[in-house]
């Protein structure tokens, strides 16, 4: 009994950054509850305890760290000594994005790359399973709002979970934010499902990831919706690609690719009908407790709602009104927020060497009377943010990611778990085409996309952990 202690306790303290991180991923998921305490939390606890964290990490870990990691902080260093140029040395009114910056993109990124040998493939498994039942969880009070169209409220904030115009929001986050984070908790599920041996679990999983494909289309995000699709069509891609078509190698390229997109389509089709299957339950479920108000309501499911306050506790439905593809019109508001951006670069090129801060950026938009805060383009948000020096950096790290995925996905000892995980990191750089995410809003996203990347640097560097015996 004293040895099984005395191998727990050291098994924990080998691992004692990944259960650190997965406790910093619990409270950012329990933020979204209490936006309100946020803020003082990350400033008098979190920043100094994870500061101290990755100190400590670095130095005892310096040998095992990868290329990517020094371009990466090299990157923070940057945008601290931007934001010291452009006036605000004190972090003022910048502490709390310069927080989040150091959080994901140097607390997560390490947290797999300083995981002993054999170590890294379970311990990125472990945290990817935390955060996909953190993701389940908003996903379930999310389902239940839009089905009962009541708000979803707790006693830690005024916001909630709720329904307007015809989209999903989760207390103070924009819809499409909180649809990238089902994203990414929905590739993982697949990732884990190819790596379960155990069948029940495997079809939990696969179901996991349906759900939150149906709360990504309940959002409305329609650059999230391509992205599961994407997604689901990386899966059956790998899966004729590694299995049936191994003997045919002639054939293998163009069935898979055909499998691809054939799934894609038929994904993305399926859940932007998911919505209009909630709205007929929505109706149903009115229609049992309120006979004579839900066929007023049924009568008028064609009409577009307004948004109520979130803290209201009247019925907002969930109606089928809103068409697949009504919101690919907002591209043009996306290209009135990027010609801002290039302007503001125009009529101030020092910006071009230093960049300018993010309390500057969020109001760069204004100037065409857009009510946004950021450039809805990763990229242009990191040239506007860190200059060419800035955007530079991070190409060199998105180089060396994306190099580590060919190497994992085309090795030829890897698993289809180890391809379809490959594929993650590539889809968070398209997200980065529309959004800012998930890169700069600070939340779960952010951190778990630059963890998914460590790992696949890490995977790909460490041909022994890749050759595990797995189902996938």
């Amino acid at each position: 009994m004293q040895r099984m202690k005395t191998g727990v306790l050291r098994r924990a303290l080998e691992q004692w950054y990944l259960i650190l991180i997965g406790f910093f991923l619990i409270l950012r998921v329990f933020f979204w509850f209490s936006p309100d305490h946020a803020e003082k939390m990350n400033l008098v606890y979190l920043w100094p305890m994870i500061v101290a964290a990755v100190a400590l990490v670095v130095a005892s870990h310096r040998r095992m760290l990868p290329k990517a990691f020094y371009l990466l902080a090299a990157l923070f260093v940057w945008l601290l000594f931007s934001c010291a140029v452009n006036g605000d040395p004190y972090l003022v009114y910048n502490h709390a994005f310069i927080q989040y910056l150091f959080t994901g993109m140097i607390g997560f990124f390490l947290v797999i790359p300083t995981l002993r040998e054999g170590q890294a493939e379970v311990g990125f498994r472990r945290l990817a399973t935390l955060y996909c039942l953190l993701m389940l969880l908003l996903a379930g009070l999310g389902l239940f709002s839009a089905l009962t169209g009541t708000p979803i409220q707790t006693k830690l904030s005024e916001r909630a979970i709720y329904v307007a115009s015809n989209r999903l929001y989760f207390f103070q986050y924009h819809p499409n934010e909180a649809a990238s984070a089902m994203t990414i908790g929905a590739m993982l599920l697949l990732y884990l499902a190819l790596h379960s041996r155990n069948w029940l679990l495997k079809g939990l999983q696969a179901l996991g990831a349906l759900l939150l494909g149906v709360i990504i289309a309940l959002t409305g995000s329609r650059t999230s919706m391509i992205l599961f699709a994407l997604g689901f069509g990386a899966f059956a891609f790998w899966l004729v690609w590694s299995r049936p078509m191994r003997r045919v190698r002639w054939a293998r390229w163009p069935v898979s690719l055909a499998v691809f997109c054939v799934v894609a389509l038929l994904g993305y089709q399926g859940i932007a009908q998911s919505i209009g299957v909630v709205a007929s339950l929505t109706l149903k479920i009115e229609a049992a407790a309120n006979p004579v108000e839900a066929s007023e309501a049924a009568a008028s499911a064609e009409i577009e709602t307004g948004a109520p306050h979130a803290a209201q506790t009247e019925v907002v439905h969930m109606y089928a009104a809103r068409q697949q593809f009504q919101d690919l019109g907002t591209l043009n508001m996306r290209l009135e927020i990027w010609q801002t951006g290039i302007d503001y670069l125009k009529e101030h090129p020092k910006a071009l060497l230093f960049g300018v801060p993010d309390n500057v950026i969020s109001r760069i938009p204004a100037s065409a009377g857009r009510p946004e805060s950021h450039m809805h383009n990763a990229y242009l948000e990191m040239l506007l943010m860190g200059g060419i020096p800035g955007i530079l950096l991070y190409l060199g790290y998105l180089a060396f990611v994306l190099r580590a995925c060919w190497q994992l996905a085309f090795r030829k000892e890897s698993t289809v778990a180890h391809r379809l995980l490959a594929v993650i990191p590539v889809l968070i750089a398209v997200n980065g085409l529309t959004e800012i995410y998930p890169l700069f809003s600070g939340n779960v996203m952010d951190m778990m996309s630059f963890a998914i990347s460590g790992a696949v640097i890490t995977l790909a560097g460490r041909r022994g952990e890749i050759a595990l015996p797995r189902n996938g």
